[in-house]
């Protein structure tokens, strides 16, 4: 009984998707530590807004920079007219690690879209210093790991 009234609560709240997200990029500042064992997770914040008509077209000029199919016009379009319901989620975590240089803080942003219809997306990651997009995403997972929760195409499983 209790564990449905947890689950009820969490549904009702809206943080189901936004938890995942989170461990989504936790996993991913813990794979890139050089010490997982002394990483420290300081906070975690989720903010989120609409996704603005210009992010939009910044992201699909950016996905196709030799210019758009025509499957990626018909795409545009349908997202388009999503944007009332299509959400832009920044998760932002905040960690302590030791590093060769002694005890270092910092912080990752992971940018996600969240499709009405298609579910959430990773689209960007900044960790130390270094901003990295969807087409940096298969040389970094192959280097550190992709994290859990994320399947191959960057959607939050």
């Amino acid at each position: 009984m209790r564990v449905l009234t947890m689950a009820a609560i969490l549904l009702l709240s809206g943080c189901i998707g936004a938890d995942k997200a989170e461990l989504v990029c936790e996993d991913f500042v813990r794979s890139v530590a050089t010490d997982p064992s002394g990483l420290k997770i300081n906070f975690t914040k989720t903010t989120s807004g609409t996704l603005r008509p210009d992010d939009l077209d910044r992201y699909f000029t950016g996905r196709y920079p030799q210019g758009l199919t025509e499957n990626a016009r018909e795409l545009l379009a349908m997202r388009k007219g999503e944007l009332p319901e299509t959400r832009d989620v920044f998760v932002q975590v905040d960690y302590t690690t030791n590093e060769g240089r002694g005890v270092v803080r910092d912080q990752a942003l992971c940018r996600y879209i969240e499709w009405p219809r298609a579910g959430t997306e990773l689209i960007s990651i900044t960790i130390r210093n270094r901003d990295y997009s969807q087409d940096d995403f298969m040389n970094i997972f192959l280097k550190y790991e992709r994290p859990k929760g994320l399947s191959l195409t960057y959607k939050i499983e």
